[in-house]
């Protein structure tokens, strides 16, 4: 039978050194590199040689194979195992290794080098279905900007496999590498310790901004809280109020040559310049009524400024204006006196 063992011929007696020969025995057909099993109990029959690149596998009924495609099976526990040892004393260890190798053909851009994949089963027991990968390709095939990638993928929602984090080179670009992270608007990234940039802390895993110089802020939103203790804001970058000239204010932010006065419970500033021409620039004859919650504050202002600095002053300067003015009009609680702020109201 063909495969089978036998014994050679060797004629009708065996001298001793023919029953010991190493050729005493084989197989019909035999090559190099066939091999023995036991196909029954009773019974040795040859395997011929496997194909280059091939893996022996047992197959059905127990009969050895060769194959391309290896299959590992297990029903206990943590098992299969594969397991890859070094034992070389030095910084090196032992290789996975995946070949994209077109043999005549030639590479392309997203040519994909090597795929490893998990399966599973839903709740339902269903069909066995690809759950998680990770996938190498070639992001740019050109010789001399090769650059290559890694994609790894999760199945999502409906168990569609979706790319959550990609680590890809940049063709023409020495030492820069992208990493692309999540999938769609709604993806969140966790960082459970501190956000590092460079080697420079940047935010703690709390949310908080861990480097207190922040030189380049050039937009905003609303700030609800919080205590100012920088440089003095400068007027240009205060809302104006209606009437130019005039602007909110909040304590501490008015500065020589102004004062504060109250409209409607909202404190606003305005230059002893601008309070000059309302009071003094009508040329005809007028009336300053009295009302409430205005305050003048007195002080020294630049050359042309009109200031006034006691009751006398001002009332010279409303004469000199042309504008009429009874002292029964400028009055303040306790009484005023030269020298001091005066309690009057204006109305322009």
């Amino acid at each position: 039978m063909a495969n089978e063992l036998k014994h050679a011929s060797q004629g009708t007696e065996l001298s001793q050194a023919e029953f010991e020969a190493v050729g005493l025995h084989v197989f019909n057909s035999q090559a190099t590199g066939d091999i023995v099993y036991a196909s029954s109990s009773t019974q040795l029959t040859r395997l011929g040689k496997g194909a280059d690149n091939t893996v022996l596998q047992m197959g059905g009924s127990n009969i050895p194979e060769w194959v391309q495609d290896v299959t590992l099976n297990s029903s206990s526990a943590n098992e299969p195992l594969l397991t890859i040892t070094n034992t070389h004393a030095d910084a090196t260890g032992g290789y996975l290794k995946f070949v994209k190798d077109p043999a005549s053909g030639q590479g392309a851009d997203n040519d994909v080098m090597g795929t490893i994949t998990w399966h599973g089963t839903d709740a339902s027991n269903n069909a066995v279905e690809e759950l998680a990968r990770i996938e190498a390709y070639v992001v740019e095939a050109d010789h001399g900007t090769e650059a290559g990638g890694i994609k790894m993928y999760v199945a999502e929602n409906d168990a569609t496999m979706t790319s959550g984090l990609e680590v890809l080179g940049v063709k023409d670009q020495d030492g820069e590498i992208d990493v692309n992270i999540g999938a769609g608007t709604g993806s969140t990234a966790t960082i459970k310790g501190t956000l590092t940039m460079g080697t420079t802390a940047t935010l703690t895993n709390a949310g908080l901004v861990a480097v207190a110089d922040q030189s380049n802020i050039t937009g905003l939103g609303t700030i609800s809280s919080g205590t100012w203790q920088g440089t003095a804001i400068a007027h240009g970058y205060i809302a104006d109020d209606i009437v130019s000239g005039q602007a909110e204010i909040t304590t501490g932010l008015v500065s020589a040559d102004e004062m504060m006065y109250s409209d409607g419970g909202v404190i606003k500033r305005i230059g002893i310049d601008v309070l000059a021409t309302k009071l003094f620039s009508v040329a005809s004859a007028g009336t300053v009524a009295q009302a409430s919650d205005h305050m003048l504050f007195l002080d020294n202002g630049a050359t042309g400024d009109v200031i006034v600095e006691s009751i006398d002053d001002f009332l010279s300067a409303i004469a000199g204006s042309g504008i009429s003015v009874s002292s029964s009009q400028l009055t303040a609680s306790g009484g005023v006196s030269v020298g001091k702020a005066i309690a009057f109201s204006l109305v322009f």
